[in-house]
């Protein structure tokens, strides 16, 4: 174990990495305690591996301290921080002014946004829940169904958008930021759900579902409407 540690040193010195006089220093501190001890207090490979970090023989990291829950403490807030903070949200709601009903997570929201999604929001706000379609294929028996075309829906069109295609996918990320939710329940005596029900990519998935997979379609009615924050997000900034 010794010999080994100073042909570490040994090599370190002709290959030049030592470039201070205080790495030498507690390279030879190092070698004090194991001839002290007699024997490493660790396995050899552990120390080894120590010394080629002090050499500079290694581009191994220094193993950064752990916090108890698993990240490194400088990742996450102290106890103490985190009651500070918290302590701080008590206290602004006990103010004599209260605060206005905007949420702090709205700025980011709007900035996620596109000017599209932005007219789906009025329309649900002024007209509210809207119709929407799913097309299901089912076997003779109903069961095992696989979803074929999702959430068809007249919102780009009636909000006057200038993608109306992309409605479903303008429904997916209203619904990714909990402003919309989709309820799985028809509206009564909405004639829009015949309409959407006629639209050609309908048609198209129909056939799929007959043709190809040998099935039978079903048509599931829901609705797009605004959730909670949806509509407190609407309140604040609509007229």
């Amino acid at each position: 174990m010794i010999g080994e540690i100073a042909r570490q040193a040994l090599r370190a010195a002709r290959k030049g990495a030592v470039a201070t006089t205080g790495t030498w220093i507690a390279v030879l501190e190092r070698l004090n305690r194991v001839l002290a001890e007699g024997e490493a207090p660790r396995p050899p490979e552990v120390s080894l591996r120590e010394l080629r970090r002090m050499l500079g023989l290694t581009d191994e990291p220094e193993p950064e301290e752990e916090h108890p829950h698993g990240a490194t403490g400088r990742e996450r807030l102290s106890d103490d921080e985190l009651r500070d903070q918290f302590a701080e949200l008590l206290a602004r709601s006990q103010a004599p002014e209260a605060p206005d009903g905007s949420h702090p997570a709205f700025r980011s929201m709007i900035d996620e946004l596109t000017p599209d999604e932005a007219r789906i929001l009025r329309l649900l706000a002024d007209d509210g829940p809207q119709p929407v379609v799913t097309v299901r294929a089912t076997n003779l028996i109903g069961r095992g169904e696989v979803t074929i075309l999702e959430n068809v829906t007249l919102l780009g069109e009636r909000a006057g958008c200038h993608h109306p295609e992309a409605g479903p996918a303008y429904l997916d990320n209203l619904q990714r930021l909990g402003l919309v939710r989709l309820v799985p329940e028809e509206l009564p005596g909405d004639e829009d759900y015949d309409v959407i029900e006629s639209r050609p990519e309908v048609a198209e998935a129909e056939e799929e579902i007959t043709e190809e997979r040998n099935q039978r379609p079903r048509m599931v009615r829901g609705n797009a409407r605004l959730s909670r924050l949806g509509s407190l997000l609407c309140d604040i900034c609509l007229d």
